[in-house]
């Protein structure tokens, strides 16, 4: 997954910190649309530098996308699966309403303890890894 960054800061020799610009799903093209208000979020993330690049740079940076694949299933299908699972079992067994629907509130949550479990492994590791692939300017 490659995305378009600007280096703010140089850590070390190997790291630098950089900025990325998340936009939101619809791109921003907001004369075709008429706009809907959302913001882009800028997130700043540490990103290996084997370039050399300087602060105020702007860089391509490049991500796992195997890794962000697995966060991507952890973080929305596990849960939208055992959401539909849940439902699915507590109808089976039960017609009242509230405990079907608190089955699959409690089915829903526990599939969301992996997704946390696994940020934490990325917070010590020093989250998802990142590299300066290319210079723009």
């Amino acid at each position: 997954m490659t995305q378009v960054a600007t280096v703010k800061r140089i850590i070390n020799r190997t790291y630098a910190e950089v900025s990325i610009l998340r936009e939101s799903a619809c791109g921003h093209d907001c004369e075709k649309c008429g706009g809907c208000g959302t913001e882009s979020v800028t997130i700043i993330v540490q990103a290996e530098n084997p370039l050399d690049a300087q602060p105020g740079d702007r860089v391509i940076v490049e991500s796992n996308t195997a890794e962000v694949m697995y966060i991507v299933i952890l973080v929305y299908l596990l849960p939208m699966v055992a959401l539909v699972l849940g439902g699915v079992i507590a109808s089976l067994f039960t017609s009242a309403t509230g405990i079907q629907i608190a089955t699959t509130a409690v089915c829903m949550a526990l599939a969301l303890i992996p997704a946390k479990r696994y940020d934490r492994l990325l917070e010590e590791r020093g989250k998802t890894s990142f590299i300066i692939t290319k210079l723009l300017t």
